[in-house]
């Protein structure tokens, strides 16, 4: 098991190499984690209302969504390298649980997300 040096998560599968919360790397390097916790605790404070019933949808993380073939598995991690990758941060309604995904870097401000 190990914790998660952005948002204190702890991740009880030892091989894991990516936070199940916050999708950041177990080995982030230090001059980057205080920046990252940052920005992490202003993203907590931001609030959406739910498109649906209109209740408050509180951030859940950043997640990482990986698409490409299966290549993975002929060609170990040199097939990573022809996958692409993009974040999102998740947000979900505390009330009827709808999911909401918004590209990382893409309109927080308005989501009161500033950087």
């Amino acid at each position: 098991m190990w914790t998660c040096q952005i948002c204190d998560a702890e991740v009880e599968e030892e091989s894991w190499d990516l936070c199940w919360k916050c999708s950041h790397p177990r080995t982030t390097p230090p001059e980057e984690v205080e920046t990252l916790r940052a920005l992490q605790d202003r993203k907590k404070g931001g609030g959406l209302n739910c498109i649906r019933c209109n209740s408050t949808s509180k951030y859940a993380g950043t997640k990482s969504f990986h698409e490409g073939s299966n290549l993975g598995f002929l060609l170990g991690d040199f097939g990573h390298l022809f996958e692409g990758s993009e974040r999102y941060d998740v947000y979900v309604c505390i009330s009827c649980g709808k999911v909401e995904f918004y590209v990382d870097g893409i309109g927080d401000a308005a989501r009161g997300e500033q950087a």
